[in-house]
């Protein structure tokens, strides 16, 4: 069933049609078969025009929709709420980083803060706090470089100088 738009405004004919197209959101084109001019085909702007179907006759979208139909073998929609988009972003904070885009890209820093989906970073550089989009940036494991102590290597990697 099609949705019938009546015109309104200051034309002194009230036309009705139902709608073909919509162009650019303005414009309307409807068809009528009872106006004889363009084969019952009218323009009507957008703005000027009113909905005269009865809003029980327009059916109930969700049995139209394959998609929703393809979640429950009778056809009813899901009651599933949708999956949540933050998943604990508070776990990130003090995690080193390192900016893999943008104009920051390669400094490391430390997360101090998650909102929404950007991060609050203090540079390793220079101490300062930038917002940075998470997307921008690349876990970096913490490594501690330490020379390994003299007792651990092997004696014969050392020169012995016997008195």
């Amino acid at each position: 069933m099609r949705t019938i738009f009546e015109e309104i405004g200051s034309s002194s004919q009230h036309r009705q049609g139902e709608v073909i197209n919509i162009f650019r959101s303005l414009f309307v084109f409807l068809h009528n078969r009872e106006l004889p001019e363009n084969n019952g085909v009218f323009v009507a702007r957008a703005a000027a025009l009113v909905s005269v179907t009865p809003k029980s006759a327009t059916g109930d979208l969700g049995k139209m929709n394959p998609a929703l139909q393809a979640q429950l073998p009778n056809g009813g929609a899901s009651l599933m709420p949708p999956p949540p988009t933050n998943i604990n972003k508070g776990r990130l904070v003090n995690t080193l980083v390192v900016v893999i885009k943008g104009g920051r890209k390669g400094l490391m820093g430390v997360i101090k803060d998650v909102q929404g989906e950007s991060a609050r970073i203090e540079l390793v550089t220079n101490n300062k706090m930038e917002l940075i989009p998470l997307t921008n940036l690349k876990r970096k494991e913490w490594v501690l470089r330490c020379r390994t102590p003299a007792h651990e290597i092997q004696s014969e990697n050392r020169y012995h100088i016997s008195a």
